[in-house]
């Protein structure tokens, strides 16, 4: 255990073994090992959204850790003194770093919004007492009693004022190291996470300026209400209020796109791209409603040269789904090895119905040499409304594999296109619409 400690990845303060830290370590892999279990879930939900806030602000990675400790990443968690959220902020400190209390929402609760005032402020204290041990137990039981604690002390040093701290304060970073550990080697320890379902893993979030009742949410989208609540702890009265700054939503992916298209009818003055999404995992409960929980899992052939962190923007999900997937110890990949991953094929667009148009000859466009144009209007002596570009396959390859090779177009786009309803693997000579061209007057 002392070796492994010394090896953590993400190390933020000295991995010191001490029996203060061992009886840290034991708690989470003896006495309470089904909540280690639930623990490390959520770690695949929850970090990547700590893992972008702390590369904004440029701080290090290790600090993911402390929610583990804060809240067992736990956004609906509240302390017996009043400290709530993933990050427990007490309600004056949480209005100090610009979070909102009221009776509509408590942004301590807002995975987005608490984590980076909480990096914000772990920041302003690592700069304020130049280690991040101190640091920690500042943001536990406030910077001036750390202070006073150094100034008794005439030392700096975490382990050898740490008599001066209150008795919390004195476990908070052994508690920090064994959470750090456990994070780590879990399975040395034979703790198996207890991973939410897959399909509510991925999830969107959106930046939203208008005021929304959940009603309306539920209504536009069909999910259930306890679903909502669950996503969105943040709003208490069901209503997501009006701010020119923005409120965050997150919904399973599988809906967003209604939504989306509920927002853009709402604000239709506000042109393209009213709402901002983005891949959001979030820790949900497993509901009774009518969830469909169909995920479509296709498989990625590695190539040279690919990196977890480059599949994972590919794909829209994380880099602990895709080894949590696949059973992955290491980042490290080979060329040929194979990926599972899990994505949820986007929904069909509204269709917009247009007038009719007179024939018109359409303009050729230039395409790779693989795809040919259908002949223009003219030509065809306007057989059909519309023309498409295609794709002619040459050898068995997927719709996800047509779509990487081709600029500027999607597997989703390819589903909807070709009215599919799954990444199909194209046998040779078919030919798979691309793009529709669309006549120029």
């Amino acid at each position: 255990m002392k070796e492994r400690l010394k090896s953590i990845e993400h190390k933020l303060v000295e991995s010191k073994y001490n029996a203060a830290v061992a009886a840290n370590i034991h708690k989470y892999i003896v006495r309470y090992k089904k909540g280690a279990e639930r623990i490390l879930g959520r770690t695949v939900l929850y970090f990547p959204i700590f893992e972008d806030y702390i590369k904004k602000y440029d701080l290090p990675e290790g600090l993911k850790y402390l929610p583990i400790i804060e809240s067992s990443l736990n956004p609906h968690a509240v302390s017996r003194r009043g400290a709530g959220g993933l990050w427990q902020f007490m309600p004056a400190t949480a209005r100090e770093v610009g979070l909102k209390i009221n009776a509509q929402v408590d942004e301590r609760c807002d995975p987005h919004k608490s984590t980076e005032a909480a990096v914000q402020y772990l920041a302003l204290q690592h700069q304020r007492f130049g280690n991040w041990a101190l640091a920690l137990a500042a943001y536990n039981s406030g910077s001036g009693t750390v202070t006073r604690a150094v100034k008794r002390a005439r030392n700096s040093d975490f382990w050898k004022m740490q008599r001066y701290l209150p008795s919390e304060t004195r476990n908070y970073v052994p508690a920090y190291i064994a959470a750090a550990y456990m994070a780590e080697f879990f399975e040395e320890h034979e703790i198996v996470p207890n991973y939410p379902d897959v399909d509510l893993q991925v999830t969107e979030t959106a930046l939203v300026y208008d005021q929304y009742t959940f009603e309306e949410i539920v209504q536009q989208t069909g999910i259930t209400l306890d679903v909502l609540k669950l996503l969105n702890p943040a709003y208490r009265k069901g209503i997501i209020p009006a701010n020119e700054a923005g409120n965050y939503i997150i919904l399973p992916r599988r809906v967003m796109a209604a939504f989306s298209a509920y927002v853009d009818a709402h604000r239709p003055d506000s042109g393209e791209g009213t709402l901002k999404t983005s891949v959001l995992p979030i820790f949900v409960l497993q509901s009774s409603g009518s969830l469909n929980r169909e995920m479509l899992q296709t498989t990625h052939l590695v190539e040279a040269g690919e990196t977890l962190e480059g599949l994972s923007k590919e794909f829209n999900c994380s880099v602990r789904q895709l080894k949590m997937w696949n059973n992955l110890k290491t980042s490290d990949l080979a060329a040929g090895q194979k990926l599972v991953v899990f994505r949820r094929p986007a929904p069909p667009k509204p269709v917009i119905k247009m007038e009719k148009m007179e024939p018109v000859i359409v303009i050729p466009i230039v395409v790779p040499s693989e795809i040919t144009a259908v002949p223009s209007f003219k030509a065809q002596k306007v057989a059909s409304r519309e023309e498409y570009a295609f794709y002619t396959v040459s050898r068995k390859e997927r719709l996800s594999d047509i779509a990487r090779k081709l600029p500027g177009v999607t597997t989703p786009d390819l589903m909807q296109i070709n009215e599919l309803n799954d990444d199909v693997i194209c046998k040779p000579g078919q030919r798979i619409r691309i793009k529709k061209l669309v006549p120029k007057k």
